[in-house]
């Protein structure tokens, strides 16, 4: 079933509040989001249907790798590549 209406997107937030135990919400210190020491960002990406089971197909064929991980490293090797 189609919703007739379209959920609104959460807006990217620079800075997360942080509310102490025993403390209120206005004395809650801002801080940064927390970094990912691998330095890799997480993101939401729309593929094609053929590109989609293409990589499936290869995720199939490798067993032992994850989706993230094979199409990070086919994106690898074409930026190395450039």
């Amino acid at each position: 079933m189609r919703r007739k209406y379209k959920r609104p997107r959460p807006e990217a937030k620079p800075a997360t509040k942080v509310v102490i135990k025993g403390r209120d919400s206005d004395q809650a210190k801002l801080r940064p989001p927390k970094e990912d020491p691998k330095g890799k960002t997480k993101v939401a990406v729309r593929l094609d249907n053929d590109v989609l089971k293409w990589f499936r197909r290869k995720l199939h064929e490798d067993k032992g790798s994850s989706l993230d991980s094979l199409i990070n490293s086919v994106l690898r090797e074409h930026v190395d590549g450039q």
